[in-house]
Parts: C-alpha cells; sequence; structure tokens
C-alpha cells in the first residue's frame, strides 16, 4: 500500500446569486473550501443564471465568445490548482507543508507567499486604520478628518458584521454588491448622498493599495472608486457670490498668524492656502486646480483661466504671495498641482469626476479651517470663501479701483462687486467725491 496522497481542495465556479441585479446578471466567482471556510476570487464575467452551467461548470452556447470565455476560466483554475498542488509537493526540511486557510486564500487570489509560508495580513479593517493612521503621523490629514475617517471605517465595520456576522473581511473579499447593499443601509438610515459619498473615501482609500499590493483585485477595487453617488447641489462659493460678506479683519488677521506655529502640519497647509487666498482674492476652485505653469515666479505672475465663467486672470503677485509660493514649491510635493490637493496625473478635462473631487476636498479644507475659526472665537464658519472675501474688503479700505478690483476677483461684471460689496462703498465713495469730485462749478453769488 503506498502512502496516501494528501488531500487537497478543488475549486468551484459560483454564482453570486444572494444578491439581487436589476439586469438579471451575478458575478461569477471561483470558490474553494479548506475546513469550512472559503477561499475565493472574482472572475471578470457576469452572467444571468441562465447562461451559466453549473453542472458542467461552463457557460453555455447562447453566450457570445462562448468558447474563449470557457477557455480563459478553465485556464483561471487549472492555473490555480496546480500552484495548490506545487504548494503541498514541496518541503519544508523533512516534512511536508500544510495547508491552512491563510495560504490557500493566498494562492487563489495570486498573492505572493515567503518562503516559510507566511502571507502579510490583509484583513482590511485593520489596513484601513494603519493607512489612516500613517497618513496623520505624517501630517497628511488634520486631527478632525483622521477622526471622522476612523469613525467612517467603523460604521462600515458594524455594517459588515451584521451582514456577513463577522467582524472582519479580507480586503479581496469586498465587492461592489457589498458596496452597494452598504449605500442602500446607509440610505435607509437617512444618510444623505454628500455623507454617503464620505463615507465612502476611506473604503475607496483603502481598496486602491489594497489592490497595489495584490491584496485585492483591482478591476473590482476600480468599479467600488466609481460607485460614489452623484450630487446635484453645486459648492456654495462656486455659486453667485452671496449678499452676506464675512471676512477677517486686520487683527483677526494677526491673531491667526499667531496662532499658525502652534497648528497642525496638513492644518498649516490649508492655512497657507487660505493666506494665499487673502493675498489673490482666489475661489476654492481655482486654490485646488491652481497648476505651476499657471505660475512664473521670475516675473512674479500668475496666468489663469479661472474655473468659474472661463475667465482669463492674468494678474501681478505680491511679495507674500510669491512667499508662500516659494516654500510649496521647494517642498516639492507634486509637480503638477501647486498645493498638492489633486494627484499630478489628474485630468482636469474630466468635468464631472473634478466636481465630486472639489466637494470632497473643499469639505475636508472647511473642517479643519471650521476648527481654526473656533480657536479665533470668530462668530462665523471660517471656509476658504472667507479669505476672498477678506481680500476684497481690505482693498476696498485701500481705495483699490472698483473696476480692478472686480477684475481681480473674477467677476462677469462690475455690478456683481458693487451688488455684492455695497456696504463697504459709502465710505469711499465719500472720499472720492470729496476729494475728487468738488469742482465747484457755480456763478458767482450762488
Amino acid at each position: 500500500m503506498g502512502r496516501k496522497k494528501a488531500d487537497r481542495p478543488t475549486g468551484k465556479f459560483k454564482l453570486r446569486t444572494d444578491q439581487s441585479k436589476d439586469d438579471g446578471k451575478y458575478t461569477l466567482y471561483l470558490e474553494y473550501s479548506l475546513n469550512r471556510k472559503f477561499a475565493k476570487t472574482t472572475t471578470e464575467y457576469k452572467f444571468k443564471p441562465s447562461e451559466w452551467d453549473d453542472k458542467n461548470q461552463k457557460v453555455k452556447g447562447t453566450v457570445p465568445n462562448y468558447n474563449r470565455i470557457n477557455a480563459q476560466l478553465s485556464k483561471l483554475k487549472n492555473g490555480i490548482d496546480a500552484a495548490i498542488i506545487d504548494y503541498l509537493d514541496r518541503t519544508k526540511g523533512n516534512t511536508k507543508r500544510r495547508l491552512t486557510i491563510d495560504i490557500l486564500r493566498s494562492i487563489v487570489q495570486r498573492k505572493p507567499i515567503t518562503t516559510l509560508g507566511k502571507v502579510e495580513n490583509n484583513e482590511f479593517f485593520a489596513m484601513a486604520n494603519k493607512i489612516q493612521e500613517d497618513e496623520y503621523s505624517h501630517g497628511k490629514n488634520s486631527y478632525s478628518l483622521y477622526k471622522n475617517k476612523l469613525n467612517q471605517i467603523d460604521i462600515f465595520k458594524k455594517f459588515v458584521s451584521k451582514k456577513i456576522g463577522e467582524q472582519f473581511i479580507n480586503c479581496d473579499d469586498i465587492d461592489i454588491d457589498l458596496i452597494n447593499d452598504y449605500i442602500k443601509w446607509r440610505i435607509d438610515r437617512g444618510n444623505k448622498p454628500v455623507t454617503i459619498n464620505k463615507a465612502l473615501v476611506p473604503i475607496n482609500q483603502t481598496l486602491k493599495i489594497a489592490s497595489i499590493k495584490g491584496f485585492a483585485n483591482a478591476e473590482m477595487a476600480y468599479l467600488i472608486s466609481k460607485s460614489y453617488l452623484p450630487i446635484k447641489t453645486k459648492l456654495k462659493d462656486e455659486e453667485d457670490e452671496e449678499d452676506d460678506v464675512r471676512y477677517l479683519t486686520e487683527d483677526q488677521i494677526k491673531s491667526l498668524l499667531e496662532l499658525y506655529p502652534k497648528l497642525h502640519i496638513r492644518t498649516k497647509d490649508y492655512i497657507d492656502m487660505f493666506l494665499f487666498v487673502i493675498h489673490t482674492g482666489l475661489r476654492v476652485s481655482d486654490i485646488i486646480t491652481l497648476r505651476w505653469i499657471n505660475i512664473d515666479i521670475e516675473k512674479k505672475e500668475l496666468n489663469k483661466i479661472l474655473y468659474k465663467g472661463d475667465i482669463k486672470l492674468s494678474t501681478p503677485l505680491t511679495a507674500p504671495a510669491i512667499k508662500i509660493l516659494n516654500k510649496w514649491k521647494e517642498r516639492n510635493l507634486n509637480d503638477v498641482f501647486v498645493f498638492d490637493i489633486l494627484p499630478s496625473d489628474f485630468n482636469l478635462q474630466d468635468v464631472p469626476l473634478l466636481d465630486k473631487m472639489r466637494i470632497n476636498k473643499n469639505r475636508s479644507i472647511l473642517t479643519s479651517l471650521n476648527e481654526v475659526g473656533n480657536k479665533l472665537e470668530l462668530a462665523f464658519k471660517m471656509g476658504m470663501h472667507v479669505g476672498r472675501h477678506t481680500f476684497a474688503v481690505l482693498a476696498l479700505n485701500r481705495e483699490v479701483n472698483l473696476h480692478i478690483l472686480s477684475q481681480l476677483l473674477g467677476h462677469s461684471s462690475i455690478l456683481v462687486t458693487e451688488k455684492v460689496y455695497a456696504k463697504f462703498l459709502p465710505k469711499t465713495i465719500k472720499e472720492e467725491v470729496e476729494t475728487k469730485l468738488d469742482f465747484n462749478f457755480l456763478p458767482d453769488g450762488y
């Protein structure tokens, strides 16, 4: 009698029919089991139940290119089977390797295994929390944003626990069906699209990194990254200028500068942007999309097509604005976008994605600036538009010509400037009349 051959798990393709689908198609998975635990990987295919032959594990002939698809499915399964056999046949010293569920999952998901058979932990929540801790410790996020993301991760964990009965899930076990169920769960709880999109940010961030490391399917991670809900409303400060002008006085600006050294690194970044707005009057959309090609530091000039209205702005830059730019140039964080808010390869022509990015990024900025405003004991929320209003009010106090100010602000008409800043004009108008318009063209003795 020969030596008993070690048992090895065999894979089976399954349609994920436990998830409802409006189009009637379901994702096809390849699943292996070991000691009543499962290791699975997704395929790129979706079929209707009527198109899949579960008994013979093949796509039916009614499906276009069914021969090619069946060949690819067979190649996928045969490759994993061969990898399992290869792992089991190798020895570690004089001992045969033991196949654990973690090793099986690594093989099924085509991840590297060390010579000791260990696999890096790909548990989603452990990775998600570590990513946020690393970003905060390196100053990439403010404390408030860091805590908010951890809270969103915790809410997702509670949902997953209710959904699958476990508090842990591997990155490659998260699919678009689970995310869609999560979105529906949040909607049922009364969450607005903006809130839900904010909750998806750390999930997508984690899956993107996991896919780069080989812990998650890249195609699935990309598909999930497109699951943000549409936002119908625009950013408040991307609409017409509001009549309620909120600005910082010079004393409040001085208090802000005294507070600056005590701030968190990422909050300092946002204050740099805020101060740049005070010195240029730019909208937050133009801060986010400002590129180095828009800046000529030697000539001290800014040339940009403004995001709102496609108006061309050509303006000299003051010495303080140049100092801010030089600081960011030396940091060399991004070779395309000045303030490193958008990734260097971001396509500004992708307007829908840019709108989503602007909304998400601006909300992060607002959160940090509002905290600073609370420390300054402001009676209003401190956003980037407060910096824009501050620029305008300071300009009017220094008797900058209203036509020039209108151009610097990128207003479509001087009437907009007059309407928004009307209450700041009387003093200037009074001085202009008294000093420049006292013509005294009257007859003698009048």
